[in-house]
């Protein structure tokens, strides 16, 4: 009988236990709010290239003026000239768009954008960067 309660009671026990401990995630981990939004900017396939140069000085300058009002928290450049990356101090696309709205690349219909809104993982303004 001892034999019989240490070879099957023991682990049985020992699953439930662990089983009680463990929280369960059946409708998912709690999922947190979305502080930030990314956004890619695509530059139309069918865009005059002298079009777009001839705005692109005012395109960075609206970009910089949005990073130094802590609006564009980071961007980052992809390859072949399809556009930027953006990480928007955003909590919702449409807070994003209306943002983005704002550049003369998209006044002109130059661009075409894709917002996912983001919980915050990386260093923002409120957590001590060195921004004027």
């Amino acid at each position: 009988m001892t034999r019989i309660l240490r070879r099957w009671l023991a682990p049985t026990l020992a699953t439930t236990l662990l089983t009680i401990a463990t929280p369960s995630y059946a409708q998912g981990p709690p999922s947190t709010p979305p502080t930030a939004v990314m956004a890619l900017v695509n530059i139309k396939a069918d865009v005059d290239r002298g079009q777009l140069l001839k705005l692109l000085p005012d395109e960075v300058r609206a970009a910089l003026r949005l990073y130094l009002d802590r609006k564009i928290l980071h961007w980052y450049s992809r390859g072949a000239g399809r556009g930027p990356v953006l990480i928007l101090n955003c909590s919702t696309g449409a807070e994003a768009k209306a943002l983005m709205d704002t550049l003369p690349l998209t006044k002109a219909g130059l661009t075409n954008h894709e917002f996912t809104p983001c919980p915050r993982t990386i260093r923002g303004p409120e957590q001590g960067d060195d921004r004027g």
